[in-house]
């Protein structure tokens, strides 16, 4: 997960892969029986945000990780 946003429900997704799916869907994703998201706005997930850089910044440091641009 590059960019976290949240949909109005709640639920946290990868701003680009959500963004897509919501072009031709109206509905949560995996929701059964399907759950129809009447709101398409997505807000920056800033507390999920901060812990992917927490964990990111944990593998470069620990040598698990070579993308430090990732760290966005």
């Amino acid at each position: 997960m590059l960019e976290p946003v949240v949909d109005a429900l709640g639920n946290t997704y990868d701003k680009e892969a959500i963004s897509e799916y919501l072009r031709d869907n109206d509905t949560v994703p995996n929701s059964d029986p399907p759950e129809k998201l009447t709101d398409k706005k997505l807000t920056p997930n800033k507390d999920k945000t901060a812990e992917l850089i927490e964990y990111k910044e944990d593998k470069i440091n620990k040598g698990l990780l070579t993308f430090p641009k990732l760290l966005k």
